[in-house]
């Protein structure tokens, strides 16, 4: 069992008995008044915006997720609709598709998913982007047995690093880079997604109306160190510990730190040193490849990859 270090830490009372991999958005102290709320799904053959609905992609706990047209474009587009469980929560999951909308509208890249519409008042908030048909990375890692070959690993963490950072130049931080928010497509390109949780570098998380107390945010089996500190600065090397926290799991069909409860989780990224990842797979350039994503994994952003043009050099070389 871990022991908390003397950290101004808070967490969630609903990630106590998750799985570590969902994204925790909430600020706020839930009440007794925050029950949760029936919740009402736009019907298929609805027009949001510019967006008729075809059919349901996903659910997760904070959104839904469509495939739909672009009606005066005739283009396929992924929807994503704000479905908040308690009434309260609705201005901070606002919040977060403001954030995404405002880093979209300002990237234009082939690995970054291409933003089509947003709305965000009404019954229903949503964001479109352009719909690719895909896998997520998580998907793939599965569909290969549990892990994928360093060499595709790397093929896949290249192209992330190309979509980030047209991210990077502008001072923008995507915050929660891991295997379900990069997609893979038959032709092999790779697409990074939900920008959420994006923030420009040294910017505090978005003030809401219903953030009263700060707690980490991000997905606790990919948490960088210093997004479980509130009030922690934080640039590209955020992105780049998130990336690393990816690359890991999908060579290793481990996580860097297995532990059943998200708060150990969590509390493992901040004082644990990862197992290497060569000690679980002795394949063709792994030794490298695991030097790197143990820099990757440190702890003290200073010592990660400060520049991304020597992360992406290593990682072409490294298989």
């Amino acid at each position: 069992m871990l022991t908390a270090p003397a950290l101004d830490v808070e967490f969630p009372s609903e990630l106590d008995d998750g799985d570590g991999v969902q994204t925790a958005v909430l600020g706020r102290d839930p009440t007794p008044s925050d029950v949760p709320e029936a919740i009402e799904l736009p019907p298929l053959g609805a027009f949001l915006g510019r967006c008729q609905l075809r059919s349901q992609i996903a659910t997760g706990p904070h959104s839904a997720v469509y495939l739909g047209d672009l009606w005066d474009l005739r283009l396929p587009v992924a929807v994503k609709v704000l479905t908040p469980r308690r009434s309260a929560d609705r201005p901070v999951l606002a919040a977060h598709l403001r954030a995404e909308f405002r880093a979209l509208s300002r990237l234009n890249h082939a690995n970054i998913a291409r933003l089509w519409d947003f709305r965000e008042y009404g019954d229903y908030p949503h964001l479109a982007t352009e719909y690719v048909d895909c896998l997520t990375v998580e998907q793939l890692r599965l569909q290969h047995g549990g892990w994928l070959s360093p060499r595709l690993a790397v093929r896949i963490a290249l192209k992330a690093v190309d979509g980030l950072m047209a991210a990077w130049r502008l001072g923008l931080v995507h915050r929660d880079v891991k295997p379900d928010n990069l997609l893979f497509t038959p032709a092999g390109e790779v697409k990074v997604i939900d920008w959420g949780l994006s923030a420009w570098a040294g910017e505090e998380l978005p003030a809401t109306p219903t953030s009263e107390v700060l707690r980490f945010v991000g997905t606790p089996a990919y948490l960088p160190p210093e997004m479980a500190r509130p009030g922690k600065p934080f640039d590209h090397r955020t992105d780049v510990y998130g990336l690393g926290a990816t690359l890991y799991h999908a060579v290793t069909g481990r996580l860097p730190f297995d532990y059943r409860r998200p708060t150990q989780m969590v509390l493992a990224h901040l004082s644990q040193a990862p197992v290497p990842p060569f000690d679980y797979v002795q394949a063709p350039g792994m030794l490298r490849l695991s030097e790197i994503v143990l820099r990757m994994l440190e702890k003290n952003p200073a010592n990660r990859y400060d520049r991304p043009e020597e992360l992406r050099e290593d990682l072409a070389r490294a298989v």
